[in-house]
């Protein structure tokens, strides 16, 4: 047991360290060989501790979020009220669909915004999440399929939001209410993605360069654990609120149902 909390504590350390690098400068390209790998690694760890936790969908945004960082991604400076208090952000958004619909785990063009900020010794994460211009946020699930290619699970499109603390305050929030708006600005084409350091892009991913306009009101309940998606009755709450913003981002396409963040789809 004490060695799985130290595997743990090392991750929470990790998400810090790496998260934090880009934090004062969001205007730059996530463009050096650590600093890439240093941010994918902690959206992939944030991805594995996510699964273990039994929320599926969460692990595979993060999982694209890494794809995302790996193709060269471009994060933008993000205003968020917290409880009323201002914070300034890193935040992307990626886009992903399938090149087949029968291998499609959400509908065409779901989206989801990632946003980062430390704050002392505690790394803050929130996750935003869509597949329509606008939705209200609905707690747990939105319109996922049960199976690839399979019906959608609700008749309403729903989002879904999420707040994360991690390092010496270890906290989880899950969305329970409010609205997302979270649609492609109408702009000419950006073109292509590049990798960071002209690296190979991973195998079996198309990737375009987007810019997203993005506005979120959400409350949200802090679960029974950290780790944990249950909301007990009586849950505190907080409110996340964003004014209409672009957010940089990019569009991924998969040929696979599941690509690995490190690899694609080889």
């Amino acid at each position: 047991m004490r060695a799985t909390n130290s595997r743990q504590w090392a991750v929470a350390l990790l998400v810090c360290a790496s998260l934090a690098a880009c934090v004062d400068s969001p205007t730059a390209a996530v463009a050096p060989a650590d600093t890439e790998n240093q941010l994918a690694s902690s959206f992939d760890g944030l991805s594995q501790e996510q699964a273990r936790a039994g929320d599926v969908d969460r692990s595979e945004e993060f999982n694209w979020a890494a794809l995302a960082v790996r193709q060269g991604v471009t994060p933008t400076r993000f205003e968020v009220s917290n409880d009323g208090q201002r914070e300034s952000y890193d935040a992307f958004v990626h886009s992903v669909q399938w090149a087949l619909s029968t291998l499609a785990l959400r509908p065409m063009g779901h989206r989801s915004l990632i946003a980062w900020r430390k704050n002392d010794d505690v790394m803050q994460v929130i996750i935003i999440s869509s597949q329509t211009d606008g939705a209200p946020i609905l707690h747990p699930y939105s319109m996922r399929p049960a199976q690839p290619g399979g019906i959608l699970a609700s008749a309403i499109a729903g989002a879904s939001a999420a707040y994360f603390e991690r390092g010496s305050r270890q906290s989880a929030w899950l969305g329970v209410s409010g609205q997302v708006k979270m649609s492609e600005a109408a702009v000419a084409s950006l073109g292509k993605c590049t990798t960071p350091n002209d690296r190979p892009s991973p195998a079996g991913i198309a990737c375009q360069l987007a810019t997203f306009s993005v506005a979120f009101d959400a409350t949200l309940a802090k679960t029974s654990e950290e780790k944990s998606r249950v909301v007990p009755t009586n849950a505190v709450v907080k409110k996340l609120t964003a004014p209409e913003q672009k957010v940089a981002g990019v569009k991924l396409t998969f040929s696979c149902v599941l690509p690995l963040s490190d690899r694609g789809c080889g």
